[in-house]
């Protein structure tokens, strides 16, 4: 049975940036399934800030604090 690999809807700014890691990733041979995941989440908290150019110093506070 071979496995069926989950398309993940990244909205972000970094969208590109999440589509192309776990492309290679998976090129790679990595299933990266649960990682994935954590990605998607991140993706949505990123959807309220301008993620263009760079990670903003309070996004990235605001992430680790929830963890």
């Amino acid at each position: 049975m071979k496995h069926k690999e989950i398309v993940f809807d990244f909205q972000s700014d970094l969208a590109p940036h999440f589509k192309g890691f776990l492309e290679e990733k998976r090129l790679l041979g990595f299933k990266y399934t649960r990682a994935a995941y954590e990605l998607q989440s991140f993706d949505r908290f990123c959807r309220n800030y301008d993620c263009i150019d760079c990670l903003p110093q309070e996004l990235v506070m605001q992430w680790i604090s929830l963890l």
